[in-house]
């Protein structure tokens, strides 16, 4: 019986404490928030301030969630014109197959300025990606890592993605996001704001809902690492006439 009461007490401990957490971090963010009215502006001066550490700082990330094999199998799929939006420092670069006419946008200069030391025989453009400075149906090919958990206005780069896209043309996307797994769910909304302050990206992003807004044709569509990782390939179909 004695048992039971400790682990019912526990419970209760540990729920409250996570409740209490959470709430310290929302608020915490609230007040970012008031500081700088521009959302936008939090998030880019977080990936400026990051750029030179972000490879050492997420090589274990990627090492441990498998990453690079889901960017090596996702970038197999690119061809033609292609651009990268939210190329940050370039993990993809060594991934994407020859005979491609390659372009990267960027709104943090910091980012663009490390991705250039890799990049070779590739366009670098900063460009805030809610805003691309192209013509409809420009790219075969539209590719974006980790990039719509990365933005304050998600729906919006995902807007632009699908317009730049020809027709016939493919999205790829690969993302975290939210999941239905409890344990991976609880996990996620722990230390949320702390990757929202650090890295300057929302792991409990609604990535499905995201890429859903736009009308494009799901081709494959796959979840990794209890649902937390999101694999898309989209179809840019031709307009009914």
């Amino acid at each position: 019986m004695s048992a039971y009461f400790i682990g019912t007490g526990f419970i209760l401990f540990a729920s409250m404490s996570y409740n209490h957490y959470r709430k310290y971090q929302e608020d915490q963010l609230k007040d970012l928030y008031h500081s700088y009215p521009n959302k936008s502006e939090i998030f880019r001066q977080i990936h400026d301030k990051i750029a030179e550490s972000w490879d050492n700082e997420m090589s274990d990330y990627e090492w441990a969630k498998r990453i690079d094999k889901y960017r090596k199998v996702l970038c197999s799929y690119a061809e033609g014109k292609v651009i990268e939006v939210g190329v940050g420092t370039g993990f993809n670069l060594e991934f994407y197959p020859l005979g491609i006419s390659l372009t990267g946008v960027d709104w943090s200069e910091n980012m663009l300025n490390v991705c250039k030391k890799k990049a070779k025989g590739m366009i670098l453009v900063k460009m805030d990606a809610k805003h691309l400075d192209y013509s409809d149906n420009s790219f075969d090919t539209v590719i974006g890592t980790f990039t719509l958990s990365s933005s304050d206005e998600p729906e919006k780069i995902m807007a632009e993605m699908y317009r730049v896209c020809k027709e016939d043309g493919k999205i790829l996307i690969l993302d975290r996001g939210k999941t239905e797994d409890i344990l991976n769910t609880i996990s996620l909304n722990m230390f949320r704001y702390k990757y929202l302050f650090q890295y300057g990206y929302d792991q409990c992003a609604n990535i499905s809902r995201i890429v859903s807004s736009v009308p494009a044709k799901v081709v494959v569509h796959e979840r990794r690492q209890g649902g937390t990782i999101y694999f898309y390939i989209l179809k840019k179909e031709k307009p009914n006439k």
